[in-house]
């Protein structure tokens, strides 16, 4: 494996998957159950490394469920509307692909230009780290609402239960936007290999080069 794809997956699950760690911690604490004291816990390169993996892989389970509150709020809205804004500015280009072609595009650019796809790529690892944060925040404010009413009110937790609502929105709202500038890119690029799928396919490998800086 590359390193690319190892700081893509870093960003994409194991930075939410520590957030999802700590809110079912903080859960566990809620309902008394045994949980975890961060306070007291022995730091070292060992046990850091043994969380990094944790985090991964809580991050790879929970994106099963993140992604089902991005299509509920999102739809498909970010690759019909890359898709849009594609032909609006292409009008002269004879265009036969559809939004349903995307994951096949992807793979002609990755093909042809792996550097390219690797870059392209960063759009959706940023996009998916975010969608999943807003998971976790989501969590975090429905913890805070549970605390509520099983302590009773106060402030400061009130404080904290809006303002999980309010970037939950925000952080899914930017995924769509990194989603959206990852197919753009996918569109444009792929377009240069053929005006569509079959003629993509027939078309020569052009030479690979360097992902723009």
């Amino acid at each position: 494996m590359s390193i690319t794809f190892g700081i893509y997956d870093f960003f994409s699950y194991t930075i939410p998957g520590a957030l999802y760690l700590l809110v079912i911690n903080q859960f566990l604490v809620l309902l008394k159950l045994p949980n975890i004291d961060v306070n007291t816990l022995n730091v070292n390169l060992g046990s850091t490394l043994l969380w990094v993996i944790v985090a991964y892989v809580v991050g790879q389970l929970m994106d099963s469920f993140s992604i089902r509150l991005y299509y509920a709020v999102n739809k498909f809205t970010a690759e019909t509307s890359a898709m849009k804004e594609f032909r609006d500015k292409h009008k002269n280009l004879e265009i036969d692909f559809t939004i349903n072609d995307r994951q096949t595009l992807f793979s002609v650019v990755r093909h042809n230009n792996l550097d390219l796809a690797l870059y392209i790529d960063s759009f959706k690892a940023i996009s998916i780290m975010l969608n999943n944060i807003s998971l976790a925040l989501l969590l975090l404010a429905i913890e805070q609402l549970v605390e509520i009413l099983v302590k009773g009110f106060t402030f400061p937790t009130l404080v904290i239960l809006i303002t999980s609502l309010g970037f939950s929105y925000v952080a899914i709202t930017r995924s769509a936007l990194f989603n959206k500038w990852h197919w753009s890119a996918v569109y444009n690029h792929a377009r240069q290999y053929g005006k569509s799928i079959p003629e993509m396919f027939k078309a020569p490998a052009k030479k690979k080069t360097s992902a723009p800086k």
